[in-house]
């Protein structure tokens, strides 16, 4: 199934292009890195096409077809791709910021954020920002409209 664009928003979506796995056509899950450096979901790893060789597994990278030896765990054993996990997060957020109509308080859940606490980096509805200005270690962090 190939990612919907989430927005038409120029930098959400060359994001989303950079999060899209080359297999699957999905936002990565769980992306693991080949030795080559190109990076895949664990699942789309799981199901490529093996080769054997000597008792030895080895699987082609689909974008530049180098030739890697499967660890014996698995493609789960390959080096979790943490830039692309990292980009998730930060895609996540670019997201709700991009419609803050639609970003629910981080706290409760509940009720629409109206603010976000840029030390604690939670979005926050009206209630919970009284409160979280009550508690004394958070009477010191800085809450920002959501656009900032």
């Amino acid at each position: 199934m190939a990612v919907e664009p989430s927005s038409s928003s120029p930098g959400l979506l060359k994001l989303e292009e950079q999060l899209t796995c080359t297999v699957c056509l999905d936002i990565y899950t769980n992306p693991k890195t080949l030795p080559c450096l190109h990076s895949f979901c664990q699942h789309c790893l799981e199901g490529l096409p093996l080769d054997k060789k000597n008792e030895t597994y080895y699987l082609s990278c689909p974008t530049c077809r180098h030739c890697t030896e499967l660890p014996e765990e698995g493609a789960g054993a390959f080096p979790v791709a943490f830039t692309l996990n990292n980009l998730k997060e930060v895609h996540s957020l670019m997201q709700k910021v991009a419609d803050p109509e639609k970003v629910a308080c981080d706290n409760c859940s509940s009720a629409n954020a109206t603010r976000c606490c840029r030390d604690c980096s939670k979005f926050l509805c009206k209630k919970c920002i009284a409160m979280h200005k009550q508690w004394t270690e958070f009477a010191n962090h800085k809450i920002v409209s959501l656009d900032e």
